[in-house]
């Protein structure tokens, strides 16, 4: 169940994530408008929600760690883009993305066992 949740919270940021960015990136006088910054950060926020469906479908094993690895730097980098880019908005859904994928890590599957 709280696996669901850390998806949908991964998910609901990456795009808050491309928001804020595309908004940074049109919006005249915003400091950022016309940047590659912002483009970066528009990547890095549909990489998220994309990894969000994937991490909600894959299957433990080696191709799930490499995609959380991905995931991870993926997080760092948006954080770190949005303190550069001084957009306090974006830091905070790439915090929150950080938040949704350590409930889909620490989430654990209950086992039933047999009556």
């Amino acid at each position: 169940m709280r696996r669901g949740i850390g998806v949908v919270v991964l998910f609901i940021c990456g795009l808050v994530a491309v928001g804020l960015a595309l908004h940074g990136y049109f919006t005249p006088l915003s400091g950022i408008t016309g940047t590659p910054g912002p483009l970066l950060v528009v990547l890095g926020g549909a990489v998220l929600a994309l990894a969000a469906v994937l991490l909600w479908w894959m299957t433990p094993g080696a191709l799930r760690m490499l995609l959380s690895a991905l995931t991870v730097l993926t997080i760092v980098a948006v954080i770190a883009a949005g303190y550069f880019l001084l957009s306090t908005g974006i830091s905070v859904a790439g915090i929150g993305a950080a938040i949704g994928f350590l409930i889909v890590m620490l989430d654990r599957p209950t086992r039933r066992t047999p009556a």
